[in-house]
């Protein structure tokens, strides 16, 4: 959907919402101690905290609109027209 021209409705309304969130990241490590007599195996894990932000845009125009979800939102296979879904309220 395009921005409205001058000429158009007055009704039409653009947002564009930026937000962040995180992620918990978890990460498993795998290791060996060597002794005098023996080696030990170890296996470890870890987790941390991943930020990341993304805009979403919506358009809308009297009972209907457009939103353009962030692209690591949608699974692999997903409609839409270039990540822009249409919608009714």
């Amino acid at each position: 959907m395009t921005p409205p021209s001058a000429q158009e409705s007055v009704n039409a309304l653009r947002l564009n919402c930026h937000g962040t969130e995180e992620r918990d990241v978890i990460g498993f490590s795998r290791g060996t101690a060597f002794g005098r007599h023996h080696a030990v195996s170890v296996i470890g894990g870890n987790s941390q905290l991943d930020p990341f932000g993304e805009p979403m845009d919506i358009d809308m125009e009297w009972q209907t609109g457009e939103v353009r979800m962030p692209r690591r939102f949608l699974p692999p296979l997903h409609g839409g027209d270039d990540g822009w879904f249409e919608f009714k309220i």
